[in-house]
């Protein structure tokens, strides 16, 4: 009878212990609420940290932990604390809806796709978690699928007006992302209504200012510059200094004609400065021109060609120009893609309804999409795309850009918006019931052309045995096994299947059992479109026209290149930035520097100065030929900028070509010097200068080392000398993962690549572990001891695309170690 008191007495102490424990968490909570709306951020953070060691289930300190972790900008510890609430409570919508807020925030759309799912799938009348979808979608481009999930939110929002004590404030942005949307859609007179509808539901007319911006550039974007100028000066009531919508307004007036005389010295004017004839302006516009596709590791520069006056004779599909358009002329860049300059005497819209009438005449296989600014042209998805875009011009015509891109690794037509579609012909796998997946990842290339999934997950399953439970499913929905092969601790199947675009995809299965884990297992497979031949891929434009190309300069020092005139004129358009509805001002200076630079920049003795450019007053781009090499080129910066005070900055971590290339700062505030220089055969040294005196994108800003180094504790990886990226793939970053891949064509095989890399990460102080390869990949695991002493575990991998003889993708991904 003693012993069952004494253990009733020992259960209510228990319990008052618990209680008075609660009590006093709870109380912690109220301090770091206090604490927060105070603004004191990391004082709050540690009184929630009180709370939660008194009590580890406190779902509401793990909550308002996490927001304010967000709000000091320290994601990856945030969205730890959104997943212990989630663990906590996994029926809590506020705890899914945090997550993927965070996960939005952190721009991993896919993962914060998923959780917002999970809270509308607990509450599929949550408004908010269907507008913040949306914009997770439309971060992915999948316009459609977003354009439903913000018209199920407004939906919802009407439903039950009466109960939502922000709904006017959250209908706002219901409202301006549905208006945001339609307007990527071309769908113009729809996305005004919608800014209508966000402007007139603001609570507060300053929540309607960027609805007003929005509104007005499209209204001057469509040559209503009228209806522009009163969204704009609405705006100017609220913020007479807002110097965006000034500039907007000032070439608002000038579209009507009523601009003052420092309205026709706008930003927008086209200057060329061309005082030195013997620099000919058709080099420096080939020279910058050269460099607007990314540069490989073995610096090839792309072959570039322009026409002046005219289009290639050999296209490589058909297309009309409409009746009294002015060619203005075209460019050809690596015989692959094909870009043309018109000026049209028709709005936007009628050039659009143009192509789509002629286009589709006589052709039902026609198919297009509306993207704001442009329509997309297919004809199958084997075949070249036409992309059209026009832009209104302040004298009344129409800039119209026609692009042909016959490269089978960038066809349009291959692209999907349907997020349950994105992985075809492969699907999100199912997983063994007794697995536990640690992380999920999905990666394509830019067109459509290579798709892949991975895991890393706990099971007991072995990798062979992975890969039949995952080869089944291949084989259900089509697929045919054509090898397979394993060694013990990893195991692989190929695969081929011809999908519903008569598109032939092979594909490679693999798994790998992680060395010095229980039942870790990284699961992979990728699938890689294979050519067939039926996709034109080169166009031979070497016989036509008018050509300006390096060579031509190089060899020929009277090289015919026409009408001087044009090939000012089709540079200038053709290196304007376009942002939608704008034409931003170009200036070139053949032969010098412009006159007022922003910052005192030396130049190697004996350098040739081919010219520079001004784009948008925000970037200038100086190009150089300089009897040094590209090592010297750099150093002789190092030295000159180091007398002013300016310094190195450390370049990106994870995977990178062996571009040479030196990023330098003076202060946070001031503009940026990034130096990059190419050897060039028989020639000098190839050296581009960059200023970029906008500060918004600037590598100096103190919080930037923060977003540079968001793969440590990975090392920057160079790519072998004679690699071509084709994709720099995804990466995901949390505080105790972290990983990055990359596709590449190499001579070097997967398991060279491997050996290739992981000497990187030995001369970064990483400690091999492990290795192994087969006849299709290759991989090796890692451990490092950081300057934290946190243990970290490293799997790098290599995998032969299949079907194909040179391309490989590589990833690795480190993993922070328990203690």
């Amino acid at each position: 009878m003693r012993k069952r008191v004494l253990a009733i007495l020992m259960a209510l102490v228990a319990l008052c212990a618990f209680s008075v424990a609660e009590e006093i968490a709870e109380d912690w909570v109220k301090k770091g609420d206090e604490l927060y709306e105070n603004g004191y951020g990391e004082e709050a953070v540690k009184a929630y940290d009180k709370a939660t060691e008194l009590n580890p289930n406190n779902m509401a300190a793990w909550l308002a932990k996490g927001t304010a972790l967000s709000c000091l900008e320290r994601h990856d510890e945030s969205l730890d604390a959104y997943m212990r609430a989630t663990e906590i409570d996994p029926k809590s919508d506020q705890a899914w809806g945090a997550m993927a807020y965070e996960l939005l925030l952190m721009k991993r759309y896919n993962q914060s796709i998923e959780a917002y799912e999970r809270v509308i799938q607990i509450d599929p009348k949550n408004a908010r978690a269907w507008e913040e979808k949306g914009e997770a979608l439309e971060e992915l481009g999948a316009h459609e699928s977003a354009l439903s999930a913000f018209e199920e939110a407004l939906r919802i929002y009407e439903d039950d007006i009466q109960n939502s004590t922000d709904t006017f404030f959250n209908n706002t942005f219901a409202w301006s992302g549905k208006g945001d949307i339609l307007k990527k859609m071309g769908r113009r007179e729809e996305a005004i209504e919608a800014y209508d509808k966000a402007i007139e539901s603001a609570p507060n007319p300053r929540l309607a200012i960027v609805d007003l911006i929005s509104k007005g550039d499209l209204l001057k974007a469509m040559g209503r510059s009228e209806e522009a100028i009163l969204a704009y000066d609405e705006v100017l009531q609220m913020d007479p200094d807002n110097a965006y919508v000034l500039k907007s307004k000032e070439l608002a007036l000038k579209a009507l004609g009523s601009g003052s005389e420092a309205d026709t010295k706008s930003t927008n004017v086209i200057d060329l400065m061309v005082d030195d004839r013997d620099k000919p302006v058709e080099e420096l516009a080939t020279r910058l021109l050269e460099t607007e596709q990314t540069y490989t590791g073995n610096y090839e520069f792309d072959t570039v060609q322009l026409l002046a006056g005219e289009i290639p004779k050999d296209m490589p599909m058909d297309f009309p120009i409409p009746e009294n358009a002015r060619i203005v002329g075209s460019i050809v860049r690596d015989q692959k893609r094909i870009s043309i300059v018109l000026d049209v005497n028709q709005t936007p819209e009628q050039v659009f309804d143009f192509y789509k009438e002629q286009m589709a005449a006589g052709d039902r296989g026609v198919k297009y999409s509306v993207e704001y600014d442009k329509i997309i042209v297919c004809r199958g998805k084997k075949n070249p795309a036409l992309t059209i875009s026009a832009y209104p011009v302040e004298d009344g015509t129409t800039d119209v850009r026609l692009d042909v891109h016959t490269d089978p690794k960038y066809l349009p037509c291959r692209k999907t918006e349907d997020m349950e579609s994105s992985l075809k012909p492969l699907q999100k796998y199912e997983v063994p019931s007794d697995a536990l997946v640690k992380f999920y990842e999905q990666y394509s290339s830019v067109g459509g052309d290579f798709v892949g999934t991975s895991d890393l997950l706990k099971s007991s399953m072995s990798s062979l045995s992975l890969v039949g439970h995952t080869g089944d499913q291949l084989k259900s929905a089509n697929w045919t096994k054509q090898d397979e092969g394993n060694d013990g601790s990893s195991a692989w199947s190929t695969w081929v299947v011809q999908d519903e675009d008569a598109l032939t995809w092979n594909a490679l299965l693999w798994a790998v059992e992680l060395p010095g884990t229980p039942n870790e297992r990284f699961l992979g497979v990728q699938a890689k479109l294979q050519s067939d031949g039926n996709v034109s891929t080169q166009t031979d434009l070497n016989d036509s026209g008018i050509v300006a190309t390096r060579q031509s300069y190089n060899n020929s020092e009277n090289t015919e290149v026409g009408n001087e005139s044009s090939i000012e004129e089709l540079a200038i358009r053709l290196m304007e930035p376009l942002d939608p509805g704008v034409l931003q001002e170009v200036q070139l200076f053949v032969g010098q520097l412009p006159d007022n630079m922003p910052i005192d920049l030396p130049i190697p003795d004996y350098a040739r100065i081919i010219g520079s450019m001004i784009q948008g007053r925000k970037s200038i781009n100086i190009v150089l030929d300089a009897h040094l090499t590209p090592e010297q080129v750099l150093d002789f910066y190092r030295e000159s900028m180091a007398a002013g005070n300016w310094s190195e900055i450390e370049q990106r971590r994870g995977f990178a070509f062996n571009e040479i290339k030196l990023v330098m700062c003076q202060n946070s505030n001031d503009p940026p010097l990034t130096i990059r220089a190419y050897p060039v055969e028989s020639s000098p040294t190839d050296v581009r200068l960059n200023i970029e005196t906008d500060p918004e994108y600037s590598p100096c800003k103190a919080c930037r080392e923060i977003e540079d180094n968001w793969l440590k504790p990975l090392p920057r990886l160079l790519a072998p000398s004679d690699s071509k990226e084709f994709n720099q793939g995804s990466g995901t970053s949390r505080s105790d993962l972290v990983s990055t891949s990359i596709t590449m064509e190499t001579s070097m095989n997967s398991s060279v690549l491997v050996a290739h890399y992981g000497n990187q990460f030995k001369a970064a102080n990483w400690t091999k572990q492990a290795e192994g390869d087969s006849a299709s990949f290759a991989w090796s695991t890692w451990t490092l001891q950081d300057e934290d002493a946190l243990t970290w575990r490293a799997f790098l991998w290599a995998v032969d695309l299949p079907g194909t003889a040179n391309e490989r993708f590589v990833g690795v991904q480190a993993k922070l170690l328990n203690d």
